[in-house]
C-alpha cells in the first residue's frame, strides 16, 4: 500500500500526542486543559489587556458560538477562566484567566517545552532545519490556497 501523506500526519501527531502525556506524566501532573482550552487559555494571556468577550474568541480561533460556548462553561467550572461585566458594554461578558488558569498554561508550557527538546533531540541539526523549511513550505501553501476559496 501507498503511503498516504495525510496517513502519515496522523501517524506522527498520534505519536507527537502519546510523547506529550509521557511529559506530562514524567512531571507528575494527571489531567491538563484540552488542546482547544488551551488555545483559548493562550489567546485571552496573550489580550488580557484587551476586554475579550466569546465573540472575539469566536472570530479569533475560527469555531462555532456553541464549541466556544460549552467550553468556557467547561472552563469556568474548573476554575480556568472568569467571564466579568464588561466595562465597555453592559450587555457583554468580559473573559479573563484565572489564577489557576494561568497556573494550568504555564504546566503546559514546560510539558510543550520538554517534549519539544526531545523530540527535535531525535534529528539532527540539519534535518531539524530541513524538516521546519519543509513545514513552513507547506503551510505557506495551504494558506495561500485556502485564501482562493474565502468568503
Amino acid at each position: 500500500m501507498a503511503q498516504s501523506f495525510i496517513g502519515e500526519y496522523k501517524k506522527l501527531k498520534v505519536l507527537i500526542g502519546k510523547k506529550m502525556y509521557q511529559c506530562q506524566k514524567s512531571k507528575g501532573i494527571d489531567t491538563v486543559p484540552s488542546h482547544f482550552q488551551m488555545k483559548i487559555l493562550e489567546f485571552l494571556i496573550w489580550n488580557e489587556d484587551n476586554n475579550i468577550n466569546q465573540r472575539d474568541l469566536e472570530d479569533e480561533l475560527g469555531v462555532s458560538k456553541a464549541a466556544v460556548s460549552g467550553t468556557i462553561k467547561t472552563m469556568e467550572e474548573n476554575g480556568l477562566v472568569k467571564r466579568k461585566p464588561s466595562m465597555l458594554d453592559g450587555r457583554a461578558k468580559e473573559l479573563v484567566v484565572t489564577r489557576k488558569g494561568k497556573e494550568e498554561f504555564e504546566k503546559m508550557e514546560e510539558i510543550f517545552t520538554q517534549a519539544d527538546k526531545e523530540i527535535s533531540s531525535m534529528l539532527n541539526k540539519d534535518e531539524r532545519k530541513e524538516f521546519l523549511q519543509l513545514i513552513q513550505k507547506l503551510q505557506k501553501a495551504i494558506e495561500n490556497d485556502l485564501e482562493k476559496y474565502k468568503d
